[in-house]
């Protein structure tokens, strides 16, 4: 966990996990380093973290997350090589970072024109929530942005300085918080392995930052894009994940989704695709189109939508019990022994959470749903993208 990051340095916080698995270090090249950890770990990844608290959409808790596999042989080597990584990359390797930031800046451009409809629901959820402006900064407009202005600089010696920075601010012991799944005959070795790397860290304790007061602003945003197509999102403010309204919410996205938005924006509105969807912990509800022809039209029938659900007869039991089905089917979805105890690790949800959410789920009626369209969509306050044509 870092606490107190500028935006600035949340903007450098992709390229800073991705230069720990590409540049190396200055007594070995990355492809040495590769070898041994495709020899020794089933790979290492880095990336940023962001979590919502459970209790409060407007808390957040942000950072980097390490994660790794290996077999029990290979303990001593998993770590030694996280180690390495952590405290010896060398930022100073200005070709291999001028390598990686076009890398990026590309990859992130051609995502733009996959996935559009994600980065305008980024986007307009940016407005709202704590969480929603760190992700627009991290993987948003304004990462493509900030990683194409990279990618024209010639002089990259103060990108490095800022990488410095946040690995200054990153590795610590007092920031770290660790997770480990392995056989019980393996718990004792592995926490001698594990002191030993936590040993090797700064002890400089991290500077106590508190939390600054978020507040909604509702803005509109539009991105020019060079080719045909429009993607649109609109996003709105809900509840955290122990309100009782936000299993309703989950039920009255899905049940909007495939009962009008569907009809609407693909069939009769030309676009490939489009729907709502809610965050049960990012908090926020939001609609979104896919490669959309008439993108005014379709801002038109999110709001035309909640008034479908508010004059419309109640939703039926079949309706509504193929809409919960769909959102179980996500929720119980197998998962590794590895991702068992995560969702209490990174967001802090615990199993009594959980399973008092999926009895709130099974109780939601069409009252309730028409109670919580009424109370958080109809007439409230939001953000809308646009990425696309500007004629359009």
């Amino acid at each position: 966990v870092i606490p107190g990051l500028t935006p600035e340095q949340k903007q450098y916080l992709p390229l800073f996990t991705d230069s720990l698995t590409s540049l190396g270090t200055e007594k070995r090249a990355m492809s040495e380093i590769d070898d041994e950890i495709r020899l020794y770990t089933g790979g290492i990844r880095v990336s940023p973290f962001l979590s919502t608290s459970h209790s409060s959409i407007d808390r957040t808790e942000e950072g980097v997350s390490f994660s790794s596999y290996c077999l029990d042989r290979n303990q001593d080597r998993m770590y030694d090589l996280l180690g390495s990584l952590v405290r010896e990359t060398n930022f100073d390797n200005v070709d291999k970072l001028r390598t990686l930031i076009q890398g990026n800046a590309s990859a992130l451009s051609n995502s733009v024109a996959d996935s559009g409809h994600v980065f305008a629901r980024t986007n307009a959820g940016s407005h709202l929530t704590p969480a929603g402006q760190a992700s627009e900064l991290y993987g948003g407009m304004s990462q493509v942005q900030f990683m194409n202005a990279l990618s024209q600089k010639e002089d990259l010696s103060e990108v490095s300085q800022r990488l410095k920075e946040i690995a200054a601010l990153a590795i610590k012991r007092s920031s770290l918080r660790l997770a480990l799944t392995c056989g019980d005959d393996q718990m004792s070795s592995n926490e001698k392995v594990v002191e030993q790397f936590i040993s090797r860290l700064d002890a400089t304790p991290s500077d106590a930052v508190s939390q600054s007061i978020f507040t909604p602003n509702y803005e509109n945003s539009f991105f020019e894009l060079p080719y045909g197509i429009n993607f649109t999102s609109k996003c709105l403010r809900g509840v955290p994940y122990t309100h009782e309204d936000g299993a309703k919410l989950q039920i009255l996205a899905s049940l909007m989704s495939n009962l009008y938005l569907h009809r609407e924006i693909r069939e009769k509105n030309g676009a490939y695709g489009g729907g709502a969807g809610y965050a049960p912990t990012g908090g926020l509800f939001s609609f979104y189109s896919y490669r959309d022809p008439s993108p005014q039209k379709t801002l038109t029938t999110y709001q035309d939508s909640v008034r479908w659900v508010l004059d419309r007869p109640d939703f039926t039991d079949q309706e509504l019990a193929e809409a919960k089905l769909s959102i179980f089917q996500r929720m119980d979805a197998p998962v590794s022994a590895a991702e068992e105890g995560m969702v209490v690790f990174t967001e802090g949800i615990t199993d009594e959470m959980r399973q008092t959410r999926r009895e709130q789920l099974l109780k939601v009626t069409s009252a309730d749903v028409k109670e919580v369209a009424l109370r958080y969509l109809l007439d409230q306050q939001s953000s809308h993208c646009i990425l696309g044509d500007k004629q359009k």
